[in-house]
């Protein structure tokens, strides 16, 4: 099969890559960077924005697109400035993305990211993918991001999933990777209260997911993208400090993150109790489902996703 992937190169992205590569799928990156024209075993970088109609005929052939684009929201202060390239990265590259292929008669599936962030702050409630959205930024991105992928299905009759991804967990990068470093300073307890519920999923899951989603087309439109047992954000600070053999760790007060990462800090207390019904209903099975399974398959020396 033709895949084209526009985030190939990031996180998520080159993980996924590499498992679509090892079922020998034809794979097409779409990438800012300067690889134009390479080709490496069986994918080949194409420029985006695109540059010619040679390359355009290349992603229109492409039965498959995987939308992972985005700037972090992670790794720098919410400025105004920030705040815009954040959701420019993410809501103005899906729609030049749909536009391009809106021409296409090949297409059949577009799976675009989104994020749990969809539903906001929302304390203990069970949120399944027909909860409603929430407030706040983080979900006015959401909203607007899945708009823009949603208006392929019109154009083209594609089907439109949106990855509702909650917290990725790996060893080396991100959430778990910056926790292990916390609690090595003894600063890995609850954020505030740590009533805050953490929806997370392994790496390992999140690719199996997708390449679930890719096969089974009678799963569409939203899909939460997380393990079925969420946890608060204390649970969470006293299982992985139980599995690092950790002493009892310190906790900040909420109003001192407030303070010191601003609108930021809404990563650490929106609260998103978020369940995978659709990937639970469509028979896909978790391999990690308990964050203390979770643990101990990514801190095993020979882990591979």
């Amino acid at each position: 099969m033709k895949i084209l992937v526009l985030g190939g190169t990031g996180f998520l992205g080159s993980h996924l890559v590499r498992k679509l590569l090892s079922q020998n799928h034809d794979i097409l990156i779409l990438t800012r960077k300067p690889a134009y024209g390479q080709r490496s075993g069986a994918y080949k970088f194409i420029q985006w924005p695109i540059q010619n109609g040679e390359d355009l005929n290349e992603i229109l052939n492409c039965e498959v697109a995987i939308n992972l684009a985005g700037a972090s929201i992670a790794d720098a202060p919410w400025t105004k400035k920030r705040k815009q390239l954040i959701l420019s990265s993410r809501v103005d590259t899906t729609r030049e993305l749909a536009d391009q292929l809106s021409a296409s008669a090949q297409l059949k599936t577009f799976i675009s990211a989104s994020a749990v962030g969809f539903y906001g702050n929302r304390k203990t409630e069970v949120l399944t993918e027909q909860s409603p959205r929430g407030e706040g930024y983080l979900s006015d991105v959401c909203v607007a991001w899945e708009r823009e992928a949603n208006a392929l299905s019109a154009k083209v009759g594609a089907r439109v999933v949106n990855l509702r991804t909650g917290t990725v967990l790996d060893r080396h990068a991100g959430f778990l990777h910056k926790m292990e470093q916390l609690q090595k300073w003894h600063l890995g307890g609850p954020a505030g209260s740590g009533d805050a519920f953490v929806s997370w999923i392994h790496l390992h899951d999140w690719v199996q997911s997708v390449l679930f989603i890719i096969d089974h087309h009678e799963v569409t439109g939203p899909v939460n993208l997380v393990a079925p047992e969420p946890l608060s954000n204390r649970a969470f600070s006293r299982v992985l400090s139980e599995f690092l053999k950790r002493p009892p760790q310190l906790s900040a007060p909420e109003w001192a993150i407030r303070a010191l990462l601003g609108e930021l800090a809404a990563l650490i207390f929106d609260s998103q109790n978020a369940r995978p019904k659709k990937l639970l209903d469509a028979n896909f099975k978790f391999q990690f489902r308990s964050l203390a399974s979770a643990l101990t398959n990514l801190y095993q020396e020979n882990f591979t996703v």
